[in-house]
């Protein structure tokens, strides 16, 4: 073999090995998602999101076919009228009333597809901000359904343990058949639920998965993180203050007012005046309603969030205080003091612990979330 035959064959292994690596390592990366890499990742790929794009696109589209439509009525409206010097007859007259109602219904046009274009854009802003918290709402459950199962897992080995000293003592004589059934019949139960939170980890894991653009049982392993001790709670007239200035729900109906408004003092039929006077009267009702429903709203959400924050800090001291315990238990153990029944029993217990400290948590990280989109004006009512 020559030379040159011998160096593209080094040229070829050398690549191979190259893109092997290289996928090899992407493929770890991408199994690891911190919570900051999940929502970039979902904000890049979901398809509920780009359905919102192709809305305001869609609206825009509808907006610019609606000034066209407008510059063609007008300009009909002027050739029309631009005849009249020469010809007054009654045909050319109706014509150019008929065209100016056209011209009319396209202003309207014009004024329902600008509206229908500013609520698709809102409503995009919205999403995005909205979507950081379902990926956030997703992640947090996963981690706590897979410290869950950690604990049934180890509550499995405590019950098997049982299992096997009971199963001894009926060898001895010193136990019944009916008390190793019902511990066999126990593990069961377990190895059931094990096997439903299994399923829901898979599940959700394959709901992230798909919101991150990657695929539905590609191999995925989130990264825990600290939650804060203390929460950011904002003074009651502040964020009510904020929900009620960026409230959408707030700002949409103030608009329909105005152009009920509008509509009411532009109307010369006397009935027609009528019942805009009616939808007028409605319209603020409604807008009453809504301004009640923000006040409550705004209320409840200050007092979960008090609420959760002393929750965590109580899951926090009994987390510790297991902690210790456990510690303890180990050491015990292992200078004979404690029997191994007695050493799962106080992991079983710490981890318990744990879990309550970690669901308490996110639940007051969630809340965080929840606080900074309300003062966004976006409320999950």
């Amino acid at each position: 073999m020559n030379n040159k035959v011998i160096n593209k064959v080094l040229i070829l292994l050398l690549a191979m090995f190259m893109v092997l690596g290289n996928s090899s390592v992407g493929y770890a990366d991408a199994a690891v998602i911190t919570i900051e890499q999940a929502r970039a990742l979902a904000l890049e790929n979901s398809r509920a999101l780009q359905k919102h794009e192709i809305n305001v696109k869609k609206a825009k589209y509808q907006k610019q076919q609606a000034d066209r439509q407008l510059d063609d009525a007008i300009a009909r409206y002027n050739s029309i009228g631009s005849k009249l010097g020469d010809d007054y007859s009654d045909s050319l007259l109706n014509q150019l009333d008929s065209q100016y109602d056209k011209v009319e219904a396209a202003f309207d046009s014009i004024n329902a597809t600008e509206n229908n274009y500013d609520d698709a854009v809102k409503d995009e802003e919205n999403y995005q901000q909205q979507l950081g918290y379902l990926v956030e709402e997703i992640y947090t459950s996963i981690l706590m359904q897979e410290a869950a199962l950690q604990k049934l897992n180890k509550e499995y080995e405590l019950k098997q343990y049982l299992l096997t000293m009971e199963r001894q003592k009926l060898a001895l004589g010193s136990s019944s058949q009916y008390n190793v059934d019902e511990l066999a019949r126990g593990l069961t139960e377990l190895n059931k639920s094990i096997i439903e939170q299994n399923h829901s980890i898979k599940t959700k894991k394959g709901q992230l998965n798909d919101m991150m653009g990657r695929g539905y049982d590609e191999e995925l392993q989130l990264v825990p993180f600290e939650v804060k001790a203390t929460l950011e709670i904002p003074e009651y007239e502040s964020l009510l203050s904020d929900v009620t200035y960026s409230s959408v729900q707030l700002a949409r109906i103030k608009r329909d007012l105005r152009e009920l408004d509008d509509d009411y003092d532009d109307e010369t039929d006397y009935y027609k005046s009528l019942i805009l006077s009616q939808e007028i009267k409605a319209k603020e009702l409604e807008l009453a309603e809504q301004t009640v429903a923000l006040y409550e709203t705004v209320n409840n959400l200050l007092s979960q969030a008090k609420l959760k924050q002393e929750d965590y800090q109580i899951a926090l001291n009994n987390y510790r205080n297991a902690q210790k315990t456990y510690e303890w238990a180990k050491k015990r153990y292992e200078l004979g003091q404690i029997s191994k029944l007695a050493l799962l029993e106080s992991e079983i217990n710490y981890l318990n612990m744990q879990n309550q400290k970690n669901t308490a948590g996110y639940n007051l990280y969630l809340t965080q979330s929840i606080l900074q989109l309300a003062a966004k004006g976006i409320l999950n009512n």
